[in-house]
């Protein structure tokens, strides 16, 4: 899939407990890398980044410069007993995370779409025209009636 020149990259969860290995995700970053983009905590699982990984990330986008796109919709529901670090709280990071999030999921209004991001001024305002184009001039989907 090929967007304005993007093509993703994807470092697989890993068995036993599906976290990412750190030296895997490195190896995924090239000159070409923007961003690293992931969920925490991860759905179903409700296990967060543990802190070491959360820095892992934090690393890799402080020394390449790029972005974190983060989507912690499951911020409030973790299981693990060791609750959620927002990347954002990370030395460097709150100047270069975009974070994702809504209420639908941990206060179980699942039918009500309302979500927010969280972003410094320079990326929030792209996020806003991209929104306002998306909900302004959505398309729908066409019919033949018969």
């Amino acid at each position: 899939m090929h967007h304005l020149g993007a093509v993703p990259v994807f470092v697989p969860l890993e068995p036993p407990d599906f976290s990412f290995d750190p030296d895997r995700l490195r190896a995924a970053v090239t000159a070409l890398t923007r961003a690293i983009v992931f969920n925490s905590p991860k759905q179903s699982k409700g296990q967060g980044l543990l802190e070491r990984r959360a820095q892992a990330i934090a690393d890799l986008c402080l020394e390449h410069d790029l972005l974190a796109i983060t989507d912690e919709i499951y911020e409030h529901i973790v299981y693990d007993g060791l609750g959620h670090t927002p990347i954002a709280t990370l030395p460097g990071m709150a100047e270069r995370t975009v974070t994702i999030s809504g209420i639908s999921k941990s206060y179980s209004v699942t039918g009500w779409r309302v979500g927010y991001a969280v972003a410094p001024p320079e990326l929030a305002i792209g996020i806003r025209r991209a929104h306002d184009f998306v909900t302004v001039g959505a398309r729908t989907r066409s019919r033949k009636l018969r």
